[in-house]
Order: structure tokens, then sequence, then C-alpha cells
């Protein structure tokens, strides 16, 4: 969320600021109580080993 912010409006929280505006505005931590029947697991390792790696990485010096 803090990524989005900042891209969007050129601001920046810490994150614990955004858990406070989130927290004001409503929003909690959610977690489903159970699985989507029609999951695909092995989609679902894919996107774990390729796609998150990718999204979870912190912008270097060179990227910006």
């Amino acid at each position: 969320m803090g990524m989005l912010i900042e891209r969007l409006y050129d601001v920046k929280f810490g994150q614990t600021q955004i858990w406070r505006i989130l927290g004001g505005l409503g929003f909690s931590v959610q977690k489903p109580e159970r699985r989507a029947l029609g999951r695909n697991e092995a989609a679902v390792q894919v996107w774990k080993r390729q796609t998150w790696p990718a999204l979870n990485k912190k912008p270097s010096d060179k990227d910006g």
C-alpha cells in the first residue's frame, strides 16, 4: 500500500502510519476462512516461485 500511495500521490509514509491511516478508514487485515474449491495448486506454486519474488524485491539504486 505504501508504494501505491507514493506512486499515486508522491507522498511517502512509514509502515506504522499506513496501518493507522487504513485502520482509521475502517480497513483491517483479512484472511479467508477456507481455500477456494477451484484453486489450481500448480498455478499457485508457479506464482509463488516466479511472480512473488519479483514483486517482493525492493528497488535498487539502479532502478531509480
